[in-house]
């Protein structure tokens, strides 16, 4: 008989601690652990995911899960002076007099980046740079 509980109580957790380990959870009491300064919280389906668009120290924030709960991400609008110093430096060595239209910091498992949108002499480019100051990316937008 105590063998049979043992294994029955050995089954249930390790039933329950792999649906844990998975990220298995609510989206929303995942995202009251990550964010739980965050206000004027609403939630939008994206196909497979779920986004979270919320004001966070007064920045307008997104976060992205996947409907078992799995946090995949987060964007906000930041301004150039907030960019790390490594990246501010490297964008103002190669785009000299740049005006900047959006900067965008995103934070997903990779790490942050900046995703960067800005004209140039009548020229438009998207950029990415890492905290770094490593450009990762760049394209010219056509108008």
């Amino acid at each position: 008989m105590k063998k049979r509980i043992l294994s029955v109580a050995l089954i249930l957790s390790v039933a329950f601690t792999s649906v844990f380990a998975n990220g298995g959870s609510d989206p929303e009491a995942v995202f009251k652990k990550e964010f739980p300064s965050a206000q004027l919280i609403s939630w939008n389906k994206m196909g497979d995911l779920l986004k979270a668009v919320f004001l966070l120290d007064g920045h307008r924030t997104e976060a992205y899960f996947q409907e078992d709960g799995h946090f995949l991400g987060s964007s906000r609008a930041i301004f150039f002076d907030q960019l790390p110093l490594a990246a501010s430096r490297a964008l103002d060595k190669k785009y000299a007099n740049a005006n900047y239209i959006e900067i965008y910091e995103i934070t997903n498992d990779e790490g942050t980046q900046y995703r960067i949108r800005l004209e140039q002499e009548s020229k438009t480019y998207r950029i990415r740079v890492d905290g770094n100051g490593n450009i990762t990316d760049s394209d010219r937008i056509k108008k």
